[in-house]
């Protein structure tokens, strides 16, 4: 992905409060804690839940984004 285009997509969802984190591995998920790693710093977050986004059908949790999208409900970037 393009540095402008990623770049717009972080935006757009930080500006819908969704926290990203980009280069990052997923090291652990529980039931109230989600553990990740980037660059060899692990970071434990407490959270009531974790939304996986990942494939080509889009997340039905996306649709509250004001956002354009294609005729398959993909977000246009």
């Amino acid at each position: 992905m393009g540095e402008e285009i990623r770049k717009f997509v972080e935006d757009a969802l930080e500006n819908e409060r969704v926290e990203v984190h980009t280069e990052t591995r997923v090291v652990r998920v529980t039931e109230n804690n989600i553990t990740l790693e980037h660059k060899n710093d692990r970071l434990e977050i407490k959270t009531a839940g974790v939304v996986w986004v990942a494939g080509v059908r889009p997340n039905p949790l996306t649709a509250s984004l004001a956002v354009e999208r294609d005729s398959r409900g993909l977000i246009i970037v």
